[in-house]
């Protein structure tokens, strides 16, 4: 692999990486870990001297504990190592970490640009997951119940502060971050291991870009079937709303 483009990370933190994503702001191309990811490319994980921690189907399982430093290659086919780039990196208990590295000329027009207009919420999970985290269960409270929470991850663009999100399944019931007890469940959010919701479970969430967020549920016994559906509403500061839906 002779790639065209690099990008350096240090991350302090504990735990196993057991993904990496690089999106290139500029052209929405994407890079990963991910085995048999037909829709991304291969991003290669290095230590600062040059070892490759992917696994040979691309994949890795990277422990860490401190600050750590990687070096990210990938081939790319056009912009080469102009960027700006996001770079996510996944824990195994569900935690992201996410950051943006400048453009190479300057701040990419496009990015600056970013309006209400392109506001979209879009899931970046193809179906819901267990994690390794308990900090919502069947109710509107913050805290533990002795169960895992289930996780989604969803990407927000635009330009705007999200006030509300509500998470509904086939049959109208769901999670939501409304403070009223309406006979649904808290709708937990975190940014990078930060958990975002207010005492009361409401959320500010400022938005001029892309954000990335994971949404944690008590599992009703839906997330985790065969097959299903959920459509995820967010209602923004001004009361625009947009929708989303996921089948799997």
């Amino acid at each position: 692999m002779t790639p065209d483009s690099f990008v350096k990370i240090a991350i302090n933190a504990k735990g196993r990486i057991t993904g990496v994503r690089v999106t290139n702001l500029k052209n929405g191309q994407l890079w990963d870990t991910i085995q048999g990811n037909d829709k991304s490319y291969l991003a290669a994980v290095l230590t600062p001297d040059g070892k490759r921690l992917n696994k040979a189907n691309g994949s890795v399982a990277i422990d860490v504990d401190g600050t750590e430093e990687l070096h990210i290659a990938f081939d790319e086919e056009k912009d080469q190592n102009t960027g700006p780039y996001r770079v996510t990196i996944v824990f195994e208990d569900g935690r992201l970490m996410e950051g943006a590295t400048k453009a190479a000329a300057g701040k990419d027009k496009n990015e600056s640009a970013v309006t209400k207009a392109d506001r979209s919420v879009t899931f970046v999970s193809k179906k819901p997951e267990s994690v390794a985290v308990d900090l919502v269960g069947k109710n509107k409270k913050k805290g533990a119940n002795g169960a895992k929470d289930m996780a989604l991850t969803v990407k927000a663009a635009g330009k705007g502060v999200i006030k509300a999100m509500v998470l509904a399944d086939s049959g109208g019931a769901g999670w939501d971050t409304l403070a009223a007890n309406n006979g649904r469940w808290l709708l937990g959010v975190r940014e990078g291991g930060k958990f975002l919701n207010a005492a009361n479970g409401t959320v500010k969430l400022n938005v001029n870009g892309t954000k990335t967020y994971q949404l944690l549920m008590q599992n009703n016994g839906k997330l985790n079937a065969k097959n299903g559906k959920l459509l995820l509403t967010v209602t923004w500061g001004d009361g625009e709303v947009t929708e989303t839906e996921l089948k799997w």
